[in-house]
């Protein structure tokens, strides 16, 4: 049985927290965590009308910033965009945190 997650949970502004994040699963924290020093994280910002904001850390280490799309059905995450694309299960998502399986499906 495929669980239904609310989309406006996972509206907001999501970094990566790689600390966190295993072999099967990503992390992302809200962007207010507290996060240990790192050199650069990646992010990412759903907007409630399907628009996918991407930020990373380019070559020079200055953020780079790309826009695609996302999508929900059921539990599973479609993004379309050039740091994060595929189609990913919700393990989990509240305020705070989302994570999400690694390994795209169909992706």
């Amino acid at each position: 049985m495929t669980t239904e997650i609310d989309a406006q949970l996972l509206q907001g502004h999501w970094t990566h927290s790689y600390e966190e994040s295993g072999d099967d699963r990503i992390v992302f924290r809200s962007s207010d965590y507290d996060f240990p020093p790192s050199r650069g994280r990646s992010s990412i910002i759903l907007g409630p009308d399907g628009v996918v904001l991407t930020e990373y850390p380019g070559p020079t280490d200055r953020v780079t910033r790309a826009t695609g799309e996302w999508s929900l059905e059921g539990n599973l995450l479609t993004l379309n965009s050039p740091m994060w694309s595929g189609t990913f299960e919700v393990e989990a998502v509240d305020n705070q945190m989302l994570i999400i399986n690694k390994h795209a499906i169909g992706g």
